[in-house]
Parts: structure tokens; sequence; C-alpha cells
């Protein structure tokens, strides 16, 4: 539903053509800014039917509809009009919404049949003695140019489809019919990209979405599995399951056949970041390689026996799930490996070149951490 309603009259057919215009508001007169103000104002004192803003479109007047927007009766009820909005704030910003309007009028030229030219593209100053569309003349170089490059680039637009746009502030996304996505994942040849409140496409940074840490690289793509992020490794899902796709995993996650612990919280290091040597996590210690060694990567889980230099002793960590986690540092446990014995202490140390009572007995283990005969 449109703001004014008619309030200017029903045309009856389709526009002639379209006049465009730029407003007098400032950098800061956004969508949101005209969502709210429309409404309230005297609409005999002029409004558009669309206001093209950095933040999106507000539709105040529907198209078979009329507007009061360039003083004269004829250009009222004959033709479309557009606001190019945030004229008098930053150039970058401006120039976007330009380009947004003269796509949104190229799709309305395309349903229209409407073929651009001097009689169906006009500037707000060919109806009434005003500078409008002021900020557009001054960057394309006067009223002529101005005129040319707008009927050119919505000729241009017209036979386009839908395609990636860049300007000063980033990539958005143009739908073929001038409409962009904001706020909203969308799905390209396999890849999901994320469009901010601006329509945006966020590039090389975090982002929580939904309370979920999502990252997204140069090409703007989400993205999937490990990601180096300063000195830290991260793990984005890469298929959906406990958590969508791409979100950032904490815990333990398993990516093939081995096991990687991921932080639940930001302990003096990043929430999700990957935790490598001895660490506790519930009832149990846990380790994970600080470092590549041989076949296995950086941060993978350990299982059975583990020098441990920070601690200088062997330790064990269990290979199966029979009576704890896997993974999980063994204590109070014996184990025979190799046709030896091997004894675990209560802090998980392994016996070595020492005598241990358990239960009254004694038991001798060499430097090996072998018990003796």
């Amino acid at each position: 539903m449109s703001i004014f309603n008619g309030v200017a009259g029903n045309r009856g057919h389709n526009p002639i053509g379209a006049v465009i215009h730029n407003d007098a508001g400032s950098q800061s007169a956004n969508a949101a800014h005209y969502q709210n103000w429309l409404p309230g104002i005297n609409p005999e004192n002029g409004f558009a039917h669309d206001y093209v803003c950095s933040d999106g479109t507000v539709h105040a007047e529907d198209d078979w509809n009329c507007a009061w927007h360039c003083g004269d009766d004829w250009g009222n009820n004959e033709f479309y009009s557009v606001e190019i909005c945030q004229s008098m704030g930053d150039l970058e910003t401006f120039k976007a919404n330009e380009e947004r309007a003269l796509a949104l009028v190229a799709a309305k030229f395309k349903a229209w049949g409407i073929t651009p030219n001097n009689d169906t593209v006009r500037l707000h100053q060919e109806f009434f003695a005003t500078s409008c569309p002021h900020r557009s003349v001054e960057i394309h170089g006067g009223f002529d140019a101005t005129k040319a490059y707008f009927i050119r680039r919505i000729g241009e637009l017209m036979n386009s489809t839908d395609k990636w746009i860049q300007d000063a502030k980033g990539w958005w996304y143009r739908y073929t019919d001038g409409s962009y996505p904001k706020e909203q994942w969308l799905k390209l040849a396999g890849e999901w990209y994320y469009f901010d409140s601006y329509g945006y496409a966020i590039q090389n940074q975090w982002r929580c979405i939904k309370g979920l840490w999502y990252y997204f690289n140069d090409k703007c793509k989400m993205v999937r599995g490990f990601l180096k992020d300063g000195d830290y490794w991260y793990f984005l899902n890469r298929k959906a399951g406990s958590k969508p796709e791409g979100a950032m995993l904490t815990g333990f996650v398993l990516d093939g056949t081995e096991w990687y612990f991921f932080r639940r919280s930001n302990d003096g290091h990043p929430l999700g970041s990957m935790v490598t040597g001895l660490f506790k996590d519930g009832d149990y210690k846990y380790y994970c390689r600080p470092k590549k060694e041989g076949k296995y990567a950086e941060g993978t889980m350990v299982t059975g026996f583990q020098w441990v230099d920070s601690e200088k002793a062997w330790y064990y960590f269990n290979k199966d799930k029979n009576c704890q986690p896997i993974g999980s540092m063994m204590r109070c446990h014996w184990i025979s490996e190799n046709g030896k014995k091997y004894y675990l202490k209560a802090d998980g140390k392994m016996a070595c070149n020492e005598i241990v009572v358990l239960d009254g007995k004694e038991y001798r283990f060499d430097g090996s951490g072998a018990l003796k005969a």
C-alpha cells in the first residue's frame, strides 16, 4: 500500500515517461527518515512516487496514480517520478542511490514498453524554475550532459539482467527490475552471500547473524571449513546440521576422521578459535597437536601415548569410548601395549622410573614407563 493512496488523482493509463529529481535533504535523509516523515506532510506541497535511499526505497504512491512532483499539471499527471535521495551528503552514497534510481526507472520503462529518449526521460527543471536535480547536474557536467547520461544509462539497464554491481562502498546485487536484496541471504551459483541493511554484500569480515557467526571472504562468499584469521584457526560448518551451513562451530568438531576443539567462550583468546596443547573441557583433559606432525595437521586431537613437553611427562589419551570420552586423558588406569604394562597416575602422568603403591602393593616402573617384572 502506498502512503498517499491516490490523493493527486488516478491517471487511468501507464505513465508516458519519468521525471528524475534530487531531494534537498541532508546525508541523513535516508529511507527511515522518509518513511516516518512523508505520512505527516501536506501532499499539496509536493511528493514523488518513489524515494531511493542508501538503505532502501520508499514507495510513496502507486504508479497508476498521479503525484504532485514537478509543479506542472501535465507533468504531474502524465509522468512517473523518482527522488534520488541524500543529495546533500556523501558523493559516493549519492552516486550509488542514483544508479539504483536509474535501474528502477529502467525496470518501469521495460514493463511499460517505453523507450528512453528526450521526451520520456525528463529532469525536474524542464517543468519548473528549479535547480533540481542539482547534484546530478553538478556531477555529470550540466543539464544536457546529465540528460544524455540518464537516457543512455536507463537504456543500458533495460537490456541488462540480474548482476553484481560495484561502487565505492562495495558490492551489491541488482535484479532486473532494479530492486536489490538487503538484510538477507542469497545463494548464487552454489555460494552464499549476505547483504546488509543498505544492500551491500558483507566482505572480508565476520558477521553475527541471528546469534551465529559467519565469515565472508574478499569475494563476499560465505566461508566453509577451516579459516585462518590473524593468528587463529576457526571452523565454519561445511554443511547444515546442529548449526546452519557456514556457521562458526565451537567445542569438539569432527572433520573427516580427525577431531579438533574450538573455544566455547572468549577466555583471553577469541570465541571459536582453535585450541592446541593440553586443555580441559568438562570433567576431562585432552591434547591437540600444537603443530603439524607428519600426516597429522595442527590442532588434531591425540589418542594413545603422547609426550607433553610443557609438563615433561607422558600421558595416555583414550582411544575408544568404552570407559570415557575418546581423546580424554586416562588417570589411575593401567594400559597394556606391545606386551608391556604402563600406569597412569592420578594426575594423568605416566609412572616412569619410580615406585607406585597401589592398594598397599609396590609396583616398579623403568625409565620407559614399563612395569618391571
